[in-house]
């Protein structure tokens, strides 16, 4: 399996396995557990995908940002989807949306940043 395929299944690990309730329940609302749920889906990237620190950075920077605001909501709201994050298909509606976000960026680090790492 290559190393994107194993990059995106340790996302699903990460973000759907490791998460507990106190997790996903908090970490809009205080820094703690989106930091824990953090390290463990940028670890759980990495290690599945055998990339090293400064990608497990990256991605930790990445997801709590996006974790930790409305960036999501604020997306579907400025391209016209106010419909699909709040209608009948929400919240699987933001769901998809946040981890096609995660996808993009560990795909994003897979195209530019591990090509030119020792």
């Amino acid at each position: 399996m290559d190393t994107l395929s194993l990059a995106f299944l340790g996302h699903l690990v990460g973000d759907y396995i490791l998460q507990t309730d106190w997790m996903a329940g908090n970490k809009k609302r205080s820094p703690w557990p989106c930091i824990v749920h953090c390290i463990l889906w940028a670890a759980s990237v990495t290690l599945f995908a055998g990339w090293g620190l400064l990608p497990f950075i990256l991605l930790f920077l990445f997801h709590y940002i996006q974790d930790r605001t409305t960036l999501v909501r604020q997306w579907m709201r400025l391209i016209g989807q106010e419909g699909f994050a709040t209608g009948p298909y929400a919240p699987w509606s933001m769901v998809i949306i946040d981890n096609t976000f995660h996808l993009l960026q560990i795909w994003l680090i897979w195209k530019f940043l591990i090509p030119i790492l020792p």
